[in-house]
Order: C-alpha cells, then sequence, then structure tokens
C-alpha cells in the first residue's frame, strides 16, 4: 500500500486549511484600513514676526549693540479625534526663532 497508513492523515488538515482558506479568502481580498483615518485630524496654528526696534545704545557692555532685532515663531496645532468626536488628543508645539536672543 503506497503511502502507508498516515497517508489519509496528512491530507486531512491540509484540506481543513484549504476550506479555512478559501472561506478567508473574501475578507483578505478587501483593502486594508489606513493606519491614520485623514478624515479626523484637524490641522491649525499659526506664523508671527516680530520686530523689536532699540533706539538708544546699550546700557552694559554685554549687550549686544542692535539696533533691530526680528523674531519669527511657529505654533502649529495638530488633533486627532475618534468615537464621534468625543476622544482626541492634541499636540501643540512652539518654535521661536531670533536673530539676538537664543534664550528667547
Amino acid at each position: 500500500m503506497p503511502g502507508g497508513r498516515f497517508a489519509g492523515a496528512a491530507t486531512a488538515p491540509l484540506a481543513v486549511l484549504l476550506g479555512v482558506l478559501s472561506l478567508a479568502a473574501p475578507a483578505l481580498a478587501q483593502e486594508e484600513e489606513p493606519l491614520i483615518d485623514w478624515s479626523k485630524l484637524d490641522f491649525s496654528g499659526y506664523v508671527a514676526g516680530e520686530t523689536r526696534i532699540f533706539p538708544q545704545s546699550p546700557q552694559y557692555p554685554e549687550q549686544k549693540n542692535t539696533r533691530v532685532s526680528p523674531s519669527l515663531a511657529v505654533q502649529p496645532e495638530l488633533r486627532y479625534r475618534w468615537n464621534r468626536r468625543d476622544d482626541r488628543i492634541t499636540f501643540v508645539p512652539f518654535l521661536r526663532l531670533d536673530a539676538d536672543d537664543e534664550n528667547r
């Protein structure tokens, strides 16, 4: 007898596996949900410029002798909402670039 007494036992799990895969094939063929639903994402914020003018000379020697000091501020706001907009997470970073003051 070719295959011995285990030949039928080896094909039964294979048949079950193929049956399960044929039932799952339509579900696997559907398009996957995207990682981020962009319709639930809101973006806002602002960009602002500022110029400070110093009409007088510096009072102390450690001060810079600058008459005009420009700066730029950026504050984006990113919100992600889910559960019919009942839950949300908000990210609000802030950045200021100043021509003369690195601590500002």
